[in-house]
């Protein structure tokens, strides 16, 4: 059990020392739909898209990371629509929708090749 904790630590520290991107394939248990793949890099807490599309956020902790999407209203706030929560340790992977009223908690992500997803 010591051996992955210690790979998968490696690995997200090693990924921000290199610049390189920690590129995660993730799926829920028991669910037929295409697997979600998030891009990460360790030193970037936070993405813009286009202005038509949410806003990223991206929180690290020692043993949980962060993946929010929020959309900007006419005042400037923010409100959360989806949340993704990936335990660092295990790659145990949690998915809140909140504008769906919805909730997985079922799921599992694995690192990939960066040569074999296009995110």
């Amino acid at each position: 059990m010591k051996k992955p904790f210690i790979t998968v630590l490696f690995l997200f520290s090693g990924g921000a020392l290199a610049q390189e991107p920690i590129n995660l394939e993730c799926r829920m248990e028991n669910v037929i739909d295409e697997p979600t793949y998030f891009r990460l890099f360790e030193n970037k807490d936070e993405v813009r898209r286009p202005v038509d599309l949410p806003v990223e956020r991206i929180t690290w902790s020692a043993t949980v990371v962060t993946i929010s999407s929020e959309i900007e209203r006419s005042s400037g706030a923010n409100r959360t629509i989806r949340r993704s929560r990936i335990n660092r340790e295990t790659l145990e992977w949690t998915y809140i929708d909140y504008a769906r009223n919805m909730m997985f908690e079922a799921g599992k992500c694995k690192i990939v090749a960066t040569s074999k997803i296009k995110i």
